[in-house]
């Protein structure tokens, strides 16, 4: 009798244990913050000739937010991008410095995979960027141009989990198509950085 209690308290405990771990498993969490660095290719299209001869190769960092109600559905609050380009004015020109700044602001949905290893996810964003030449000389700094347009972006990454809580994102790529003067110009986006978790919560 002894025997077969002892037997079934190990398979009441064995039963247990078991169906705890999936649902620990599919725990995820309500928020995650992402910040790194960002490579952009910009073109800035029509309006090149009011900004001066300049790269399109523009380097800076790349901050989001996103919310998630569900475990696989993610929806991005705040995706912020803000990538500059300097270049200084020789003589006999006044000594100044001239940069210019573009930066991206969208929003929108994300779809995710989530393992215990990595989590995967695609995103389709929409929002505006803002491009801006900036002069700094002696007596201050100033916009000589501001332009903002309308912009999407398409992308994903990949995030490796260091822990519940954090979180290496060792790529994130974006198309981010941009509307200047009336045409589309193709302009790309790379990142990495790492993201921060928060507020744990049982599947959806």
């Amino acid at each position: 009798m002894e025997r077969r209690l002892l037997l079934g308290f190990g398979l009441v405990v064995t039963v247990a244990s078991t169906a705890a771990f999936p649902a620990r498993a599919q725990e995820f969490p309500r928020w995650e913050c992402f910040g790194g660095f960002s490579y952009a290719n910009v073109g800035l299209g029509p309006q090149a000739n009011l900004f001066g001869p300049v790269s399109k190769n523009y380097f800076g960092i790349h901050l989001a937010v996103n919310f998630n109600p569900y475990r696989n559905f993610s929806v991005v609050l705040t995706d912020l991008g803000i990538q500059s380009r300097g270049s200084r004015i020789p003589p006999p020109f006044r000594h100044s410095n001239n940069e210019v700044d573009t930066s991206q602001a969208l929003f929108g949905p994300e779809l995710k995979i989530r393992s215990r290893k990595a989590n995967g996810f695609a995103h389709a964003l929409v929002g505006v960027t803002n491009t801006r030449l900036v002069e700094t000389d002696s007596f201050g700094t100033s916009d000589l141009v501001r332009r903002t347009n309308l912009a999407m972006g398409f992308g994903g990454g990949l995030d490796i989990n260091v822990k519940p809580r954090l979180a290496i994102r060792v790529f994130q790529a974006d198309y981010v198509p941009t509307r200047l003067g009336g045409k589309w110009q193709n302009d790309f986006r790379l990142s990495v950085g790492v993201v921060f978790r928060f507020g744990y919560v049982g599947s959806r």
